[in-house]
């Protein structure tokens, strides 16, 4: 399983001089052009073969041919022009590796502490009772990475008004 995203799209282009040719299996999956800030856009799945080529005005075409197969579920091409995929800064690449390994940090101490109170002081020292603790570590661990990533995604999504909210009242 492959996931070649508009990061790896823009290294690989810039890596090939503007031409680019993926091959993709059953589960590969690669970027579409679209808006940066559409945030459901969809993406190229396999299995078949996408052409992205950098065209001079700061835009990408993709070409997509999918294999005859009868379990593709999308259409044998697709063709469309769209922006080109940016590179993100290092600075924000940073901070989501920080941010990934601080929940694989907070994922695994949570569940460690679970067992040892679930081991120690409440089951004496039973595997059951130690077991039963760490999954309740391992819950207490997603709550808390769900409330961060509540906390990060409205921090950034901004309300948009509905036609019609902006209209004087008479």
């Amino acid at each position: 399983m492959r996931i070649y995203s508009a990061a790896n799209v823009a290294r690989m282009l810039a890596e090939n001089n503007g031409q680019l040719t993926i091959w993709l299996g059953w589960f590969d999956t690669a970027w579409m052009p679209h808006p940066a800030r559409d945030l459901y856009a969809p993406a190229i799945s396999g299995p078949g073969r996408v052409t992205y080529t950098a065209l001079a005005n700061g835009l990408v075409k993709f070409d997509v041919v999918r294999r005859d197969d009868p379990w593709a579920f999308a259409p044998p091409t697709q063709h469309g022009v769209g922006p080109a995929p940016t590179q993100p800064s290092a600075r924000r690449q940073c901070r989501a590796h920080v941010l990934a390994w601080g929940a694989v940090v907070i994922y695994v101490c949570l569940t460690v502490t679970g067992f040892a109170v679930g081991y120690g002081p409440i089951g004496r020292h039973s595997t059951v009772a130690g077991l039963a603790g760490a999954v309740g570590g391992y819950l207490a661990a997603y709550v808390v990475h769900l409330g961060v990533v509540i906390a990060l995604h409205t921090g950034r999504i901004r309300h948009s008004p509905a036609p019609g909210d902006n209209d004087p009242v008479e």
